[in-house]
Formats: C-alpha cells, structure tokens, sequence
C-alpha cells in the first residue's frame, strides 16, 4: 500500500488553443478538467499502475467537492481533511502552433493550525498500513516551511519509507529528517544551492552527499535529459526513450509514482529508475497530467537506458 500526501490539491484544467497571443481573444479547442495538484497526480499514475493508493491532503468548499467526486469516479480511496476557504483551480494552457505550455497556478486557502493537527494524526495512522508515502508539491499558505520534515519523522517512526518531491524551503527542511528517498527536479535542485543551473559534476556531488547524510535513494529529474540518481555506493545516469511528447507538465509526478511503486514491490535500482522513467514518459503522451497507460509504460520501460557512471 502506497499512501499519498497532497497537502495542496486542486482541480487542474487544460485548456488547448491554436495559437497563444497575449491580449487577444481565444477560442478554446479542447477543455479538460480532473483533480490533480502534484500529489493527486502521483496517486492517479499509481492506480493506472494497478497500485493500491490512497490520498490525504486538505480539501474546501465546491472545488474541493468537485475534487472529492473525481477521485470517487476514478476510485482513489481518500481521507482529506476539510479546511475553510476555497480548494484551489490551476489552468494549462497548450499553444498548438507554438507547442508551448503556459501554466497559472493559484496558491490555495491557508491552513488553520487545528486542521494542520488533524492532518498529521490522519498520516500517522495511515502509515501504519504503508510500506511507502510520498510527499509531493506545494505548501499551502498557514503551513510552516518545516511541514514535511514533520511529517516524514511521523512516517519513518512507523516504519514507512518516505519519498519526498517539493521544493525550496519545504525540500531543505525535509532532508533535515532524513527521508528514504528525495526526488527534486533540476531547477528545484539548482534553486536550493543559490544557482541558476548546475553541471553534471555539481549534480552528482550533491546526491553522494545526501546519502552520507543519511537518505538512501537520491534521484533529480532533467525533464527530456533524463535523470540521475545515487544510491547503494553507486550513481547512476537514465536515458529516456525517444518520444513526441503532447503535454509534458505531470511527467515529473509521474515518476515519482513509477518510483514510489519499484519501492513498494520491492523491485531493484535500476528496475525501478527504469519504471519511474517510463512513467513519465507515458505521461507526456497524454493531454491531462496524471493520465499514463500501463501497457504502454511496460513497452517505453524496456527503451529506458540506465548506466551505471562509477562504484
């Protein structure tokens, strides 16, 4: 059992236009709408998957409801908890003639500190029945910076592993608990050491020195560069296959879920770098974020390169 911690959900539209010009009028080709926010993604990618999954988070007013239904339809077992204020909407626009996306993300409703209680007794208990829970996406404003660091303690106390996908601050306190395992992208990766990018060398230096730090499994994502990863006195370099990507955005969530299942079944390194990997590519073949095939990631798995760079 997987268990899957969205503390900032929301319900994420597309909207498809021929061509994007700032100032002018659209007409709108295609809509489409589904509950998402990074961590709900990770969890719709986990049940096409065939995992068992299931979602906590916080969740308001007729967005949230909306949100509640769509994971009812596509039968995700939830237990969010409920907060005042409105669950937030983030809009995708894909520019056809451009093929670019451009994306408006709302920040979400603050948190109360009683809900925040709630929240970490609610994650708590499910952990008890997880062998792995992924923290994935934003903080919520009310939420302090520390909140997955909070969390993955709770988690690892009760035997859990937890795998955690953020950013900034929250990602900087959340190594602090020494989490199983942590996947930044590039520019969250680059953003936490005060620079604008980073070399293949500086990358790998800083994955080695999280696992002396104490986190097994240190992994950053390079979008249609691949991945990297360290772990097991080894690191590692994965070559995506070849693809004509719709929709990128969701990909990064989707390996997280291809991560987070390879952990649960027990499979190895590179078994799992290769699912992850494959996942996200799936992922890029779909308009809506969060939506993968799971024939078509066992095929893309077996195009995925993973080499070994040193012992």
């Amino acid at each position: 059992m997987i268990t899957v911690v969205s503390l900032n959900p929301a319900i994420d539209k597309t909207y498809r236009v021929s061509s994007l010009q700032p100032g002018r009028i659209h007409r709108v080709t295609k809509v489409e709408a589904s509950p998402g926010g990074k961590g709900i993604n990770v969890a719709k990618v986990l049940k096409r998957l065939g995992i068992d999954v299931r979602v906590t988070g916080f969740v308001g007013g007729g967005t949230g409801e909306a949100l509640l239904r769509g994971l009812e339809r596509m039968v995700i077992p939830h237990r969010l908890v409920r907060i005042p204020g409105e669950t937030r909407t983030c809009l995708n626009i894909l520019d056809e003639a451009g093929r670019t996306q451009t994306e408006f993300l709302e920040p979400g409703p603050a948190v109360p500190k009683d809900q925040w209680e709630a929240l970490k007794e609610t994650v708590a208990e499910l952990a008890e029945g997880s062998r792995v829970v992924v923290f994935s996406g934003s903080l919520p404003p009310g939420l302090p910076t520390e909140a997955y660091r909070e969390l993955v303690f709770i988690v690892q106390s009760r035997g859990a592993k937890a795998v955690v996908d953020a950013g900034g601050a929250p990602l900087d306190r959340a190594l602090e608990a020494c989490p199983f395992a942590v996947k930044p992208n590039g520019a969250e990766m680059a953003s936490l050491f005060g620079k604008e990018e980073m070399s293949e060398s500086e990358r790998l230096k800083a994955l080695r020195d999280w696992n002396r730090r104490g986190i097994p499994f240190a992994c950053v994502t390079l979008g249609e560069g691949g991945a990297l990863a360290s772990a097991g006195g080894r690191v590692y370099r994965v070559t995506p296959p070849a693809i004509e990507a719709v929709n990128p955005v969701g990909s990064g969530d989707a390996f997280a879920a291809g991560l987070a299942a390879g952990l649960d079944r027990g499979d190895g390194l590179e078994s799992t770098l290769a699912l992850a990997t494959a996942a996200a590519a799936s992922n890029a073949l779909h308009l809506q974020a969060g939506q993968v095939d799971e024939n078509q990631v066992a095929s893309l798995q077996e195009q995925v390169k993973v080499t070994v760079l040193s012992p």
